[in-house]
């Protein structure tokens, strides 16, 4: 797009140079033609802004339906997918850091239990990991040691880990 189709043209005629309809009769000469004079304008405006121009200005000058929308280039995209893309960076580290240490497991060889009178799956899953669901541990408990059901006898060895 051109400049020249972006800012209407302004045409400033000085006062002087402005004639009323007698002037313009008395000027006709004999021949009926009207006689042209030059006016010389002692500083003419300039239509387009100056680089100075700050949009402000700009926006005061020019009524709303004539300035241009807000383009952006490839360089103000790349720019701007770099901003995007750091703020989800910086999100992600953010959530990383407030996660904490991933918890460790208890022991690394297998622990075994002996089931005293009294015991339940549900205790000693609540003796061996307090801080999970006791649910998720029973369920662990049963697969690891093959058990048919929820009776313990006193003496028998669980699994645990």
């Amino acid at each position: 797009m051109s400049v020249a189709t972006e800012f209407p043209p302004v045409v400033i005629i000085p006062e002087r140079a402005r004639r009323t309809d007698g002037a313009i009769r008395r000027a006709q000469s004999g021949t009926g033609r009207a006689h042209l004079w030059l006016v010389p304008v002692a500083d003419p405006p300039n239509p387009l802004p100056s680089p100075a121009a700050t949009p402000a200005r700009l926006a005061e000058s020019a009524p709303l339906s004539s300035v241009a929308p807000l383009r952006l280039t490839r360089r103000g995209t790349l720019a701007l997918a770099v901003l995007v893309a750091l703020a989800g960076a910086a999100v992600l580290f953010a959530a990383h850091l407030s996660a904490g240490g991933a918890a460790s497991p208890t022991s690394t060889h297998s622990a075994t239990v002996t089931v005293r009178a009294g015991d339940t799956l549900w205790s000693i899953a609540r003796k061996v990991a307090p801080e999970r669901d006791p649910r998720a541990v029973v369920d662990q408990l049963v697969s690891r040691n093959h058990l048919n059901g929820v009776t313990l006898t006193p003496g028998q060895t669980l699994r645990v880990a």
